[in-house]
């Protein structure tokens, strides 16, 4: 039985991997799943649905929450700087 030799490892792969490190036991732990938002007020949420749709374009009702949200933040420092 004819044995190979065992193929050389490239410097920089070496280097890379030990320079990636390792974990030290600890599993990788990751922010809990999102989950969806329930509208208890069914006006509130079908006109939400109608600005939505009323944008041109595609958005979608997260971007819209977070575009919102961002205004509401911009105008409440802007008047808290006044």
């Amino acid at each position: 039985m004819a044995l190979s030799k065992r193929p050389k490892a490239k410097e920089k792969e070496v280097k890379k991997l030990i320079e990636k490190g390792g974990s030290e036991g600890q599993e990788e732990r990751r922010p809990p799943p999102i989950r969806n938002v329930r509208f208890h007020d069914r006006d509130l949420y079908e006109r939400m649905q109608a600005a939505v749709k009323s944008i041109p374009g595609k958005m979608s009702m997260n971007q819209w929450l977070l575009q919102a949200v961002f205004e509401k933040l911009e105008r409440d420092a802007r008047k808290k700087n006044e």
